[in-house]
């Protein structure tokens, strides 16, 4: 892709970031008391914060932490158009519902998404 192109989609912000840590309860507090990040969803298996502007950090457990993926907020978001659009620039998309995941060029996974409710 030539740096000089109109961006296929105009990021607004980093919409959320999850994560996969080895003891959820641990890094849920750690977040709560170090950000004032406020749970806004929890099961045994997923645990979601908010931390400002409707912006969240997902958390979910593993034996090994990494960062699983992170999610751009796009103008104009809809997953057709958006899964046509990176498949047509050569990428391969994952469908999960509304959601449109992709690997960048480093293999890290990135999620599209429009503006949280």
């Amino acid at each position: 892709m030539v740096v000089n192109e109109q961006p296929m989609f105009r990021s607004r912000a980093v919409n959320h970031v999850a994560l996969r840590v080895t003891d959820l309860a641990r890094s849920r507090d750690f977040y709560v008391r170090l950000f004032g990040a406020r749970v806004i969803g929890e099961s045994a298996t997923a645990c979601f914060l908010e931390v400002g502007g409707g912006d969240f950090i997902a958390l979910f457990p593993s034996e090994e932490p990494h960062v699983e993926h992170f999610c751009l907020t796009v103008d104009d978001y809809e997953p057709d158009k958006a899964a046509a659009r990176l498949e047509a620039a050569g990428l391969t998309v994952r469908r999960a519902e509304d959601r449109v995941f992709f690997y960048d060029p480093d293999e890290l996974l990135v999620q599209l998404s429009g503006p949280n409710p």
